[in-house]
């Protein structure tokens, strides 16, 4: 008498493994755009590239920055000067391709005023920096707990 039972295969290496990666949270079996691993990747080069916004755009405004205070300092070099002049040397202002002679005055009037506008809009950058250093340092935070939130592995259910 024959018996029809069926011979069990043990699981393969692959059929293992595929077994244990079904309980990471960040892998899932559909090769589809509609895939949990898909989406996953898709919003987290998302982020990404918001973060590389960020760091550009503080870039841009450093660099901003080191030319204002390039500026400022010159200005303060030139009012130096004009402090030291006496009342009665004559002062010229380049304006365009053209020197224009001005009262020693009028020239620290407009050194005065350049030191102001400077110095706001010193201030001004340096406020946007730090707001943009802040999204950028939220972000990069948001992006390390999705990294680790990807890296957990899921509960194994237990067997009974």
């Amino acid at each position: 008498m024959a018996t029809n039972k069926k011979a069990i295969n043990p699981p393969s290496i692959n059929e293992k493994l595929l077994e244990r990666l079904k309980y990471f949270s960040f892998f899932e079996f559909y090769p589809n755009q509609d895939s949990f691993l898909y989406r996953m990747n898709t919003d987290f080069e998302k982020e990404l590239r918001q973060l590389t916004i960020f760091q550009n755009e503080i870039k841009k405004l450093q660099t901003g920055q080191i030319d204002i205070v390039t500026k400022l300092n010159e200005s303060k070099f030139v009012f130096q000067e004009l402090k030291l002049l006496p009342k009665t040397a004559k002062v010229y202002q380049l304006v365009g391709p053209t020197l224009l002679e001005v009262t020693l005055n009028e020239a620290k009037e407009n050194v005065e005023n350049r030191l102001d506008l400077l110095s706001k809009e010193e201030k001004k950058t340096l406020e946007r920096i730090k707001e943009t250093q802040q999204k950028h340092d939220k972000k990069k935070n948001e992006l390390i707990a999705f990294q680790r939130k990807l890296m957990q592995p899921k509960q194994v259910p237990k067997k009974k």
